[in-house]
């Protein structure tokens, strides 16, 4: 969470772990799937191409919302979809982390 005009905000972004270029972002006060699916929708419309994956911390909209925004029936265009990263976990969300730890500073 982020302070904006006196008020706590949730801030969402996506980063391309080899580029390391910020893709999407997004700021809302609450942590739902449609704001999930914003997220989600602004990255593929930003995006060149189709990811390959989507690593994501365990939070629990980010299932659905990325059902709804990259589901696929065929299994050339699937997107993996791999959750609860983080320090213990096998995926890694450093990327991000450092993020959140600059705009913290």
């Amino acid at each position: 969470m982020i302070k904006c005009d006196g008020e706590y905000k949730w801030f969402w972004e996506i980063i391309d772990a080899d580029t390391k270029f910020l893709i999407a972002t997004h700021l809302s006060g609450e942590r739902t799937i449609e704001e999930v699916i914003k997220l989600f929708k602004q990255a593929k419309e930003r995006s060149v191409e189709r990811p390959k994956r989507v690593v994501v911390d365990g939070l629990w909209a980010y299932e659905k919302g990325f059902k709804k925004v990259f589901y696929s029936r065929y299994k050339e265009h699937r997107v993996e979809f791999v959750r609860r990263a983080g320090i213990k976990a096998r995926e890694t969300n450093n990327v991000v982390k450092r993020l959140h730890g600059t705009l913290k500073d």
